[in-house]
């Protein structure tokens, strides 16, 4: 698989903030909750080290407008002064309430592994670029002219274009 450089380095640096800014909402959760709760019995939480999602469907099975929470909608936050961390996924269903909770480090870990992987993709395909090897084989293009197809697989190499 070949990317352009530009590709490269947008997937590169994009999973890399992308893994940073988990990284740091996994920190900041395991001491501050914050909450979003809708009016209609939905809220989306981030503590505990985990992304909370709780779900009242006890309105659905009447087919009636679902009934509005004491709570009113928005933003909730709670500070606290002991670390907590939950590090396995949790789901429960009781009196028609669906909650699910997963680990951030569960998403952190995964995200992180593409970002190295896409920055040591990078890393070999910048140096067989700067050594003037095959994309393909990596066989040695010294001595060739650019548009040359390689010796050793037959692959011709994409002329580079500049931006203009």
């Amino acid at each position: 698989m070949t990317l352009q450089p530009r590709t490269r380095r947008l997937l590169k640096w994009s999973t890399l903030a992308a893994a940073l800014l988990l990284l740091i909402t996994w920190a900041v959760s395991t001491r501050v909750r914050v909450a979003w709760h809708e009016a209609f019995n939905y809220s989306c939480a981030f503590g505990e080290g985990c992304l909370h999602v709780v779900i009242d469907t006890s309105w659905w099975w009447d087919q009636l407008p679902p009934p509005r929470s004491p709570i009113p909608t928005g933003w909730y936050t709670h500070v606290t002064n002991e670390v907590t961390i939950q590090w396995g996924p949790e789901s429960n269903t009781k009196f028609n309430i669906k909650s699910f909770s997963i680990p951030l480090w569960m998403l952190f870990v995964p995200l992180s592994a593409l970002s190295v992987a896409l920055w040591r993709f990078d890393s070999r395909a910048t140096q067989r670029e700067a050594t003037h090897r095959c994309p393909a084989c990596t066989y040695p293009r010294t001595g060739l002219t650019p548009t040359s197809p390689c010796p050793e697989c037959g692959t011709t190499p994409k002329p580079i274009t500049s931006p203009t």
